[in-house]
This record gives structure tokens, sequence and C-alpha cells, in this order.
């Protein structure tokens, strides 16, 4: 049974946290505290799995109090109840914290969101992943236009067309919702002229996910990196989602698998970012053995840092509210074999980074992850291998 610790200063809403938590008695056990002070002296006596508590607390500021509660548990996973206001100012400081939520917040929303946590509760409370993470000075800010999106899209009816409206305004963004919506590989008859008509094509987490990818991988600038191209990395992004997409419409998937492989496919790099902006001093090693050895960047990673781009990328996932499937794919986009046999994303996303490597070579003499052939044959997916790497290419060679 999962033990999960509410603090909030508000009696009414520790009573809708009693009320919720008995939702799921069979499962959860819920404990409840007024303060801050009384919250860390139960956490230095019992274990919790989860602590969520408001960021506004009297007598103790919450990034304090969630830097306190890492200390003592750190391997808790740790939620910020907070209002919209608050939500920038917060994902700065993301190193205390798993997960954000805004004001207010339903039942319905807070149970889905500690039930994807606990189900993430080996990605988010990952030794190695978590000693990384203490060591940077900030996570990625989340752009201003995902937060609103997000928080449109977490209304029972989201309104599209504001979110539409919303999108146009970012000139940017909007042309590579359009680039992406009339590309080959969605194959609209019609060409989408309208930004907001594309968000309604894309779907919920390609939109997110592409929000994501455009404001943070398609735009940041490394002026002290070497030889390293950061379009090169948005396009290998964009092109394994791409391919990720076709593959899962090629084996007749349903619409959610098929957005889930896109996205993974669009951020399985996204952990790069934080490599390369925050860590440098170390990551610049890794880069430079790449440069001169070839590679794989995986197994450079793994033995200098202890941990992976795609660790560190499917944390940040979990963190920002992204499905299971999409976070576990980021996870395992090199080592598909941890989420099972069979057509999973991570062995989609895994396939479809590999084709993009083979198909669009940029750098003479990189050395990239090969394919798990044994987890292909094992599956029973080996003898498709060849009609997907031909549809990637038809595709491809239409842009």
């Amino acid at each position: 049974m999962k033990r999960i610790l509410f603090i909030d200063d508000d009696q009414n809403i520790l009573d809708s946290f009693r009320a919720m938590i008995h939702l799921k008695r069979r499962e959860w056990k819920g404990s409840y505290e007024r303060n801050a002070e009384a919250g860390l002296k139960l956490l230095s006596e019992e274990r919790f799995d989860v602590v969520v508590a408001d960021i506004r607390m009297p007598g103790m500021d919450g990034a304090e109090f969630f830097e306190k509660v890492r200390d003592i548990q750190p391997r808790t996973i740790r939620v910020i109840l907070s209002g919209y206001s608050d939500m920038q100012c917060l994902f700065k400081s993301a190193k205390f914290a798993h997960q954000f939520l805004s004001k207010p917040c339903s039942s319905a929303m807070l149970i889905d969101t500690l039930q994807r946590l606990v189900d993430l509760d080996d990605i988010m409370s990952n030794d190695a992943i978590r000693e990384i993470i203490v060591r940077l000075k900030s996570l990625p800010v989340i752009p201003e236009i995902y937060l609103s999106v997000t928080k449109e899209l977490q209304k029972p009816e989201p309104d599209l067309k504001w979110v539409g409206k919303l999108v146009e305004k970012d000139v940017g963004l909007s042309a590579t919702l359009l680039k992406v919506v009339n590309s080959a590989f969605f194959g609209f008859y019609e060409r989408v002229i309208s930004p907001a008509h594309a968000v309604v094509l894309l779907g919920l987490d390609s939109l997110k996910g592409l929000i994501l990818g455009v404001k943070l991988l398609g735009s940041f600038e490394l002026p002290n990196v070497r030889d390293y191209s950061v379009d090169k990395l948005w396009q290998h992004s964009l092109q394994t989602g791409y391919f990720a997409k076709v593959i899962a419409t090629e084996e007749g998937m349903d619409k959610e698998f098929i957005e889930s492989c896109f996205v993974g496919g669009i951020l399985h790099d996204v952990g790069k970012l934080v490599l390369l902006t925050q860590l440098y001093d170390v990551y610049g090693s890794v880069l430079e053995t790449v440069r001169t050895e070839g590679g794989p960047i995986y197994d450079l990673e793994q033995h200098e840092l202890k941990v992976s781009h795609a660790e560190i990328g499917s944390y940040l996932l979990g963190t920002w509210g992204f499905k299971d499937s999409i976070v576990r794919g980021v996870h395992c986009h090199h080592t598909p074999r941890k989420c099972g046999k069979g057509l999973t994303t991570a062995l989609v996303v895994h396939v479809a980074n590999a084709i993009q490597h083979e198909l669009a070579v940029w750098t003479s003499g990189y050395v990239s992850a090969s394919m798990d052939m044994e987890l292909l044959e094992e599956s029973g997916l080996d003898g498709r291998l060849e009609a997907w790497r031909e549809l990637c290419r038809e595709y491809l060679e239409a842009q």
C-alpha cells in the first residue's frame, strides 16, 4: 500500500484530500498535516511514498520545505500545489519537486497525477538520475505558451479554438505546426493553412510535444559548445518522431499508441538539452570522445555519468506531466528490452531512431547505437524491419 502525506493550512482542502484518498483506500493510505513543521516531523518518523503540499505555507517557504523533504526522504515523490501565477518560478526550481499542479485541482486530476507518478517511481526516484539532477543549477524553463496550453487542456472541455488562437500569436511555432501537419507523414488530403485547424488535427499529446520540441530543442543556443549543431539535433528528433508514427501506423496500432510514438520520437533526446546547457563541464568530455572515437554516445554517457540522456529526458517528461507510455518510450529508447517484448512505444522509438541515423548521415564517422535485432526477432517483428525502413525512406524523400 502506498503512503501519501498531504500538507495544507486550509482544513477544507485537507478534507477534500481525505475524501479523495477514500476512493483509493485499497491502494493508498493518507496522512494529513496543517503546516510544514508538523509534516517534516512526521517524515522523520515514518516513510512515505509521496508528499503533496501547497507552495505557500505559513512559517516556511515551499521550496525550502521540499528541499528538506528531499534530504530526509530522497526517494519520496514530491508534488507541489500552487496558484497558476507561481508556476513559472516553480519550474525554475524543479530540482526540489517531481510535479506541479495548479489550484484549483480536481480530485480526478490529482488521482491521475499521483497514480502516474507512483507508476513511474523507478524513474522519478532513481538514485543515479537524482545525483545528476541535484548537481544542476536549474532545469529548463518551461515555455509560457506550454503552461498556458497545458492549463487549458487540463479542463474537462478544453477550448481548442482558444488554444489555436494562442498558437497563432507565436509565428515560429505556427510555422512548425503547419509544416508538420502538411507533411507526407500525416497524409491529410487537403492543405492545412490555419494554425487553429492544425491544433485540432494534431491531438493533445502531439501538440504538447511539438510545443516543447520547438521552444526547447528547436530554439536554444549553445554559444560555448564547439562543433555541436542544435539545428541537427532538432531535425533528428522531428524525423525520429515522423518515423515512429509511420511504423506504428503501418502496424495498424490505435490512435493513442501512434501519438505516443510520435511524441516519444520528438522528445527522445530532450535529456541532451540538460546535459549540454547545465552540465557541459562534464558532458563536454563525452562529446569530445564521440568526436575522436565515434561513440555510441549512450555507452559513453553511462560510463562517464552513470546515467544517460534517455534517463534524464524521461525524468523531465515525468515531471512535466506526460503519460506513462511516452515517458517510458523515452527512458528505454536505447534499451527497449526493459519494456518487454512486442511492439511497445520504446521499441518503435528505438527502431525509428536507428533508421533516422541510417538514412540521414550528417556527421561522417559518427557511430550510433545499434538496433536490438534479437528483441525484434524474439517479438516476431524482424521480418517487418525492411518494410519499415523502406516506408521511412519514401516518406523522407517525399518531403
